[in-house]
């Protein structure tokens, strides 16, 4: 019975060091560790369709003011002789 006291003690003891090994600050929490690496992801996402829509917005801003090469070859005024659709040609 001495025997048993012991062992269980032991492994009481074993358990709570583990016990406080595992809530260190060392290492977060699994679930802490996957939110915050969803948020970096989503977060990254943003950036690059906020960037996709500055790319968009550049060229639609060069395509009105007629800084794109278009207008430039067209002889820079915009006015070409005949019918000038939508994408620039006759």
């Amino acid at each position: 019975m001495i025997q048993v006291k012991a062992d269980h003690a032991r492994v009481r003891k074993s358990n709570k060091d583990l016990h406080v090994a595992g809530s260190s600050g060392d290492n977060p929490p699994v679930g802490e560790y996957a939110r915050v690496k969803t948020e970096a992801q989503l977060l990254a996402q943003k950036v690059k369709d906020a960037e996709r829509k500055l790319e968009l917005a550049r060229a639609k801003c060069a395509k009105r003011t007629g800084t794109g090469s278009a207008r430039v070859a067209r002889g820079g005024d915009g006015y070409v002789k005949g019918t000038v659709r939508q994408t620039g040609r006759v």
